[in-house]
């Protein structure tokens, strides 16, 4: 599956559209903290 995030970054930008593949949401969720640390989840649906 396909998920779809919009994050805060730690440095305070705002990225839309961070797609990332995953099983379930929690994996993408965990796989998306990895490549952002420290990132706060706005948004997040699926593809």
């Amino acid at each position: 599956m396909k998920f779809i995030f919009r994050i805060k970054t730690a440095s305070g930008g705002i990225i839309d559209n961070v797609l990332i593949e995953a099983r379930n949401v929690d994996e993408a969720r965990h796989k998306l903290q990895q490549r952002y640390p420290d990132c706060t989840i706005l948004s997040a649906h699926a593809k």
